[in-house]
């Protein structure tokens, strides 16, 4: 249920978080928006369709930008499909398990779609839905919290992700054939401790691959300075 995604209440800082009305541009909606209408504006028709789950999406962002504040981040409620096909992996000659070089294809489409979107037009679609996001933080357990500290705290985490030299070891845990899931390789883990214990938005972008790393971090850096200019960027 939702409980998965309740922490302890955060007390409200504002002047120390980021408030978002005074972010993106002056003044309040005029009214309220509809969250899937503005997407189509953003991404495309095709894109959208494709891509994003529209049901109810305040509440799928609000609580996937909650949840990749902690060490692991369930899959339940993203705002996103899943990434087709399968997390591939290679067998090395010294017997070790890696990423696989293509794995990244899997998320192209998303990446594709994310490169194409106008920040600025961005900022202001968030700046629109900030009311709806804030009441859906607040029902997921935080009533005195301030949603819009959490997106900063999470590009700020995933621009802080190492980019190691070469192929990054994983490893499937030990788990009994009973309890196994339909799908396994969801299950992939680092094999390197210090990397096993990121947080979550950053193993998200070591398993996309180095490249796809970069472009990603250099889409997450404008769109920060556009919604957090200051302190963020100091």
């Amino acid at each position: 249920g939702g409980s998965r995604f309740i922490l302890r209440p955060r007390r409200r800082r504002r002047g120390v978080g980021h408030p978002a009305p005074d972010r993106c541009g002056r003044g309040a909606p005029e009214g309220p928006v509809d969250a899937a209408a503005l997407l189509p504006d953003l991404f495309g028709r095709q894109a959208v369709a494709a891509l994003f789950v529209l049901d109810d999406l305040p509440l799928h962002v609000a609580a996937t930008i909650d949840h990749l504040g902690r060490p692991a981040a369930s899959l339940r409620l993203w705002p996103v499909r899943p990434t087709p096909g399968r997390f591939s992996v290679i067998e090395t000659k010294d017997g070790a398990t890696v990423i696989g070089p293509d794995n990244g294809l899997r998320d192209a489409p998303l990446l594709v779609a994310l490169e194409s979107v106008d920040l600025p037009h961005a900022a202001q679609a968030y700046k629109r839905l900030y009311p709806q996001l804030q009441k859906k933080y607040e029902n997921l357990g935080y009533p005195n919290g301030y949603f819009d500290d959490r997106p900063v705290e999470v590009i700020n985490s995933m621009l802080a992700t190492p980019e190691p030299g070469g192929p990054l070891d994983v490893r499937l845990p030990n788990i009994e054939a009973a309890s196994a899931p339909s799908h396994p390789w969801i299950l992939y883990e680092f094999a390197d401790l210090q990397l096993a214990a990121l947080p979550a938005p950053q193993k998200l972008l070591l398993r996309m691959g180095p490249v796809d790393q970069r472009r990603m971090k250099a889409r997450l850096f404008e769109f920060r300075k556009l919604i957090a200019p200051a302190p963020a960027d100091r």
